[in-house]
């Protein structure tokens, strides 16, 4: 009798907590560099700009359906590669906190984005137009000619 109990008082509680609402993310932009179109050189054997950047809000995020203000997050980033050469790194940094009833931190330095997840920045509360800027360097005149693509995966975390 006592199990039947518990069992009863386990299927109840799960029967009245509902799911806590997901904070979702949502993304502007794309940035395209096109390096060597035809007439961006002058000579032959001029040299390629090892670094390229996009601009400062090549890319806007916004964090929505937090449960407040006080709805800590935390944004990861890693890479999905298309057609990508080791030669090549990609960088990334926020350069604007956007606007909003909660607060964001870190993620104002440059860093590599790699093949793994990687945090980003933090926040909490909902926060809208957070701008993003994007770098890529080890471009060389060695680099095998190509259209190299990858893309940036933004996943929103829900902290406790």
């Amino acid at each position: 009798m006592r199990t039947k109990r518990l069992l009863a008082a386990v299927l109840l509680c799960a029967a009245i907590s509902s799911p806590a609402p997901a904070v979702d993310i949502s993304l502007l932009g794309n940035w395209v560099e096109r390096i060597g179109a035809k007439g961006q050189f002058s000579r032959f054997n001029e040299q390629f700009k090892s670094t390229y950047e996009s601009s400062v809000d090549e890319i806007i995020l916004n964090i929505t359906n937090t449960g407040g203000h006080a709805d800590r997050w935390r944004v990861d980033v890693r890479r999905s590669d298309t057609n990508w050469s080791d030669s090549l790194v990609l960088w990334i940094k926020r350069t604007g906190p956007g606007v909003g009833t909660g607060s964001i931190t870190e993620g104002t330095f440059y860093q590599e984005v790699t093949i793994n997840d990687m945090a980003l920045f933090s926040g909490a509360g909902d926060r809208s137009g957070i701008t993003i800027r994007l770098r890529i360097t080890g471009i060389s005149a060695s680099l095998t000619p190509n259209n190299y693509l990858t893309s940036v995966i933004y996943t929103v975390v829900d902290l406790p």
